[in-house]
C-alpha cells in the first residue's frame, strides 16, 4: 500500500532542465554577423544568424527566440518590416526586439523603432559591455518565464496526482494511516514550489495577477500592487469589483471575460483612468483555476508616440507657413518696388507722397509678419524672457568649458546690463559657440575672458578699434 501512495504522489518538478535560450541576429553584412556571434557567445545562448528578412522568417519556423537583434538598414526587407511580420506570428509576438543601426540616428527613426515593437534602439559602433548587459537581462527574463511555465505545469500535474491520492485516502483510510509523512513531504514540496513562484513573480518588473472563476484575486505580485497603489495583502482575496469597481465597464473587463469564456490567450493595450491614469499592456491566459494576467506600464511609450505625431503635424504646418510667407514676400517686393518708383516721381510735399509713405510702413509690418512665419517654418520661433545677462554668461561659459585643461577663466561683467529681454535659448547658443571658438583657438590652453556690456558701449569700442569716427548724435 505504501508503494501505491508513492506512485500516486510522484512529483514532476523539473530542476534546471530547460534548453538553452536562442538569440536571432539579422544583418545583411557577414562580418557584422560574425562579430555579433563572437560577442554573444559569452551568454551561452544558441545564436541563429540570418542575412536578410526572409532567412530570418524561415528561422522563426524552427526556433523560439528569447531575443532578436535586427539591423534597420537592409535591402528588400528592412528591420522595421521584419519586426512587424514577427509580431504577426503568435509564437514570436512577445519576442523582445533590439534594433541596431549605423545610419539612422534621428529621433523620428528611433520613434519608428519603438512603434514597430522594439524595446531598445542601439547605434553602431556598439559598446560590448552595454550590449552584453542588456542581452543578459532579456535572457534572464526569458529563463524566468520558462521556469514559471514549467512550474505551473508541474504544479498542475502535482495537483491532479494529489487529488488521486486524496481519493485513495478516502476509500482506504485505514490502510494509509501510516503514510502521513509522505503526504506532509508532498505538501512541503508544494509549498516550496509556491515559494519559488512567488520569488520569481516578486522579482519581475511586470505586474501579475491571478483570479479564480469567481473573479477573486488569488495571487498578486509587488509590481501589480504598486501600480494599484496598494499592498499585496490588501488585494489578495478580494473580487475584481472590490479592487477595480469600474473594471467590467472598461475594455479590460470584456477581454478578461472573453479570454476565460473562450479559453484563449489575449493581448491588448488600454488606458486605465483614476486612480492609475496610466496606459497598460495586458496579456491574459486562462488557467485551470481561472485567469492569469500580466501587466506592463507603457505610458511613456504612448507619450513618445503622441509627441512624435504632434511633431509631424507641426512640421507639416511649418512647411505650409513657409510656402505662404515666401509667396507673400514676392508680392511685397513688387509692392515695395512700385511704391519706391512712385515716390521718386512726385515731390515730398505732395499729399500722395504721404499716402505712399503710409503704404511703405504697412509693407514693413507685412514683412515682419512673414519673417515670423518663416521663423516658425524653420523651427526657430522664439520667445522672449526678462533675464540677468551676467548670470547667463557666467553659467553658460562655465558649463561649456567644464573639463578643459590648461584653460583659465576670467569674467568682467560689471558693465553688463542689469536685465534684458531676449530669447534665452538663442542667446545661450551664441555664447556656447563663442566659447567653443575661443577654446579651439587655444588648443594648448590660455586665458578666456567672458565680458558683457550695453550695445552702445560695444559699438563705440568697435568703432574705436577700427579707427572710425564716432557719431555722438546717433550713439
Amino acid at each position: 500500500m505504501e508503494n501505491l501512495l508513492q506512485d500516486r504522489l510522484k512529483l514532476n518538478l523539473p530542476q534546471e532542465q530547460m534548453a538553452k535560450p536562442a538569440i536571432l541576429i539579422v544583418d545583411d553584412r557577414e562580418e557584422n554577423l560574425l562579430a555579433l556571434e563572437r560577442l554573444l557567445e559569452q551568454t551561452e545562448a544558441v545564436i541563429v544568424k540570418a542575412q536578410n528578412g526572409n532567412d530570418a522568417l524561415k528561422a522563426c519556423l524552427h526556433h523560439e527566440f528569447a531575443l532578436a537583434l535586427l539591423d534597420v538598414n537592409m535591402p528588400e526587407m528592412n528591420g522595421y518590416e521584419l519586426a512587424e511580420l514577427m509580431r504577426g506570428e503568435r509564437i514570436h509576438s512577445m519576442v523582445p526586439i533590439i534594433f541596431v543601426t549605423a545610419a539612422y540616428r534621428q529621433e523620428e527613426q528611433i520613434f519608428k523603432g519603438y512603434s514597430a515593437g522594439g524595446v531598445d534602439y542601439l547605434v553602431k559602433p556598439l559598446q560590448a559591455e552595454i550590449l552584453l548587459s542588456k542581452v543578459k537581462v532579456f535572457l534572464d527574463i526569458y529563463r524566468q518565464k520558462q521556469e514559471i511555465i514549467q512550474l505551473n505545469t508541474a504544479m498542475t500535474v502535482f495537483a491532479e496526482q494529489l487529488a488521486v491520492a486524496n481519493q485513495g485516502l478516502r476509500t482506504q483510510s485505514n490502510e494509509l494511516r501510516g503514510s502521513m509523512e509522505e503526504i506532509q513531504a508532498a505538501e512541503q514540496k508544494l509549498r516550496a514550489a509556491h515559494g519559488r513562484i512567488n520569488t520569481i513573480l516578486g522579482q519581475m518588473s511586470d505586474g501579475f495577477v491571478s483570479f479564480d472563476r469567481d473573479w477573486r484575486c488569488t495571487q498578486i505580485n509587488t509590481a501589480a500592487a504598486k501600480m494599484l497603489q496598494m499592498a499585496p495583502e490588501q488585494l489578495t482575496g478580494k473580487t475584481v469589483e472590490e479592487i477595480w469597481p469600474q473594471a467590467f465597464d472598461l475594455p479590460i473587463g470584456a477581454n478578461f471575460r472573453r479570454s476565460l469564456q473562450e479559453n484563449i490567450p489575449l493581448q491588448f493595450e488600454m488606458y486605465y483612468p483614476a486612480p492609475l491614469e496610466r496606459w497598460l499592456e495586458c496579456r491574459c491566459q486562462p488557467t485551470t483555476e481561472g485567469l492569469a494576467a500580466f501587466f506592463n506600464d507603457i505610458t511613456e511609450r504612448r507619450q513618445l508616440e503622441a509627441e512624435s505625431s504632434k511633431a509631424r503635424n507641426l512640421e507639416s504646418l511649418g512647411i505650409l507657413a513657409g510656402g505662404i510667407a515666401h509667396d507673400f514676400n514676392n508680392l511685397f517686393q513688387v509692392l515695395l518696388g512700385n511704391i519706391s518708383l512712385a515716390k521718386m516721381q512726385i515731390p515730398e510735399s505732395s499729399e500722395a507722397f504721404g499716402f505712399l509713405s503710409s503704404a511703405e510702413k504697412a509693407y514693413q509690418q507685412g514683412t515682419e509678419l512673414t519673417s515670423r512665419l518663416l521663423a516658425f517654418s524653420s523651427g526657430t520661433f522664439s520667445t522672449r524672457d526678462d533675464i540677468q545677462p551676467a548670470e547667463l554668461i557666467r553659467k553658460t561659459v562655465l558649463a561649456q568649458a567644464a573639463g578643459a585643461t590648461g584653460l583659465e577663466l576670467d569674467f568682467a561683467l560689471a558693465n553688463a546690463p542689469e536685465r534684458i529681454s531676449v530669447d534665452v535659448g538663442q542667446l545661450e547658443q551664441v555664447i556656447r559657440h563663442l566659447t567653443m571658438n575661443a577654446m579651439e583657438a587655444m588648443p594648448a590652453g590660455g586665458r578666456l575672458r567672458g565680458a558683457g556690456c550695453g550695445w552702445r558701449q560695444a559699438l563705440r569700442t568697435l568703432l574705436r578699434k577700427r579707427r572710425l569716427p564716432l557719431l555722438p548724435a546717433n550713439i
